[in-house]
């Protein structure tokens, strides 16, 4: 409530949307607080939104992931720009405490920015004392939570078992109070460290890594070349890249075991990694029958695909052919056309995105991307397939 107060007198009213998500986990409790915020707003005549949890999830996990949908959604809906949150020094605090006990790594270690994106959360730096006392001297509303105190949380196991002891121990450096002050120094330079970090990361997998709407590749020898250390963070940020949740400490040990031994094909929550000719592939799991498509126009004088950025020009007239992808039982040069695609070691994730010209309604190719043809000009082709050298194209 000290944020909503302090908003409403930094920002007017149209520029402000109040928004409460009810975790309906305690009853009338629960009620008793969205009436709370909803009679703010009301007063200080601001647009108030609000939602409840849909289904039976009441883990912390759960719930924060659909509170954070439904905010997100209230952003978008009234195109606001920034989402505000009151997480204060301790809800900091708590959160480092818990990840630690996980085993996280340094990136879970700095766990929460004062401003990430569109959310923005400015008490991060004050403890819950500094906000209770203003509530006070302002005279704001406020009410307490009886779920913090319920021990079946392990947040609030930290909350009410970790932390009393830490601050009794905090009496050998000063006390409790300077303890705290110093925190906020702890969490910035680990923030500072994770940032220093991932731009050493961005910097090298920027000079290696390809990205496409199918896949990311990078050279394995590029990636064995690095740290332990280092190609945890590599993959750690490849899989962001492909819109997953963050990996265990375990999966990342047993991705980077495969990796290192050459496992040709496994996965990763969700994210199927490929090795093949010399490279490491990662894309979005699919299943044997939902190959890329590619969508072609053809004419006798001229042949495009706007996914690939390709412009192929005949040298005469095309008739009776057809350029598409490859299909099982294709031919080449008398050849199955996998036998030629193993003898010139193009890779397998690369395979079905290659195009390639045919006998109509035949299995017999005349010509394939990746072979030089006098009767083919490739005028255009935007595509980065690894087998193909600039000045071939």
């Amino acid at each position: 409530m000290v944020l909503c107060e302090l908003a409403s007198q930094l920002l007017t009213k149209n520029q402000l949307v109040i928004a409460h998500f009810n975790h309906l986990t305690r009853g009338d409790e629960s009620q008793a607080d969205l009436e709370l915020v909803k009679s703010f707003a009301q007063e200080k005549g601001i647009l108030f939104i609000s939602d409840r949890r849909q289904g039976d999830k009441v883990g912390e996990a759960d719930l924060r992931k659909e509170r954070n949908a439904f905010l997100e959604g209230v952003r978008e809906s009234y195109q606001c720009d920034f989402i505000l949150l009151a997480h204060h020094l301790q809800d900091q605090l708590e959160t480092f405490l818990m990840r630690l006990l996980r085993g996280t790594g340094l990136d879970g270690l700095s766990v929460m920015q004062p401003k990430n994106g569109r959310w923005i959360r400015p008490f991060l730096n004050l403890s819950k004392e500094t906000l209770l006392e203003e509530a006070k001297e302002r005279n704001i509303s406020f009410r307490h939570d009886s779920s913090n105190f319920e021990p079946g949380y392990f947040r609030n196991q930290v909350r009410l078992n970790l932390l009393p002891e830490m601050e009794k121990l905090a009496q050998v450096y000063g006390g409790r109070e300077k303890w705290l002050q110093r925190l906020p120094l702890l969490f910035d330079e680990l923030l500072w460290a994770k940032k220093e970090l991932l731009s050493q990361t961005e910097e090298w997998l920027g000079e290696v890594l390809v990205e496409t709407e199918y896949w990311v590749r990078i050279p394995k020898s590029s990636f064995e070349a690095h740290s332990h250390f280092q190609k945890a963070r590599a993959l750690r940020w490849i899989l962001a890249r492909c819109r997953v949740e963050p990996i265990s400490q375990q999966e990342m040990k047993q991705a980077l075991t495969r990796i290192e031994k050459g496992v040709k094909r496994f996965s990763v929550t969700g994210v199927d990694i490929f090795y093949s000719c010399g490279y490491l592939y990662f894309s979005h799991q699919r299943s044997a029958d939902l190959r890329p498509k590619l969508k072609f126009t053809f004419t006798e004088n001229e042949a495009r695909c706007s996914q690939l950025g390709l412009v192929l020009k005949p040298q005469n007239k095309w008739k009776g052919v057809e350029l598409r992808t490859y299909q099982p039982g294709d031919r080449f040069e008398g050849k199955k056309l996998k036998e030629y695609f193993l003898k010139n070691r193009i890779p397998r994730p690369e395979r079905d995105l290659i195009p390639l010209i045919a006998k109509e309604k035949s299995s017999e190719v005349i010509w394939i991307l990746s072979k030089k043809s006098d009767c083919v000009l490739i005028e255009n082709l935007n595509f980065p397939f690894s087998f193909l050298k600039k000045e071939e194209v």
